[in-house]
């Protein structure tokens, strides 16, 4: 399972792309409103996870083999992406070096845009 990135593909691995997608499928109903407050007031953006729902479903329809890969990540799929992946427990899954290095890349283009 692949995500690019600004021309870089990152791959985790389907436990973690399933996790994920389920974790951005929650946001994006709505269903984790704690969490969401948190980080609204982190972002600065109480519109953060407008993008949830997508990317969720492009993941599960990779998942299941109705798509290739990778996943580009731009705009608001990017942000969901990100903010979803910073509330994650990324220390508790194989491959963890891979997603850390989804959630650092997207750390680094907020970071970029926001300088």
């Amino acid at each position: 399972m692949a995500f690019e990135l600004s021309g870089t593909v990152y791959s985790i691995t389907e436990a973690q792309a399933t996790l994920l997608a389920e974790t951005l499928r929650g946001y994006g109903r709505g269903k984790r409103p704690d969490e969401q407050r948190r980080l609204a007031e982190l972002s600065g953006n109480a519109n953060w996870a407008d993008g949830a729902l997508a990317v969720a479903d492009f993941t599960e329809e990779i998942l299941v083999g109705n798509f290739a890969g990778p996943i580009p990540l731009e705009g608001k799929a990017a942000e969901a992406t990100f903010w979803a992946l910073r509330a994650m427990d990324l220390e508790a899954h194989r491959g963890r070096a891979r997603i850390r290095a989804l959630r650092d890349a997207l750390a680094a283009g907020f970071s970029a845009l926001q300088s």
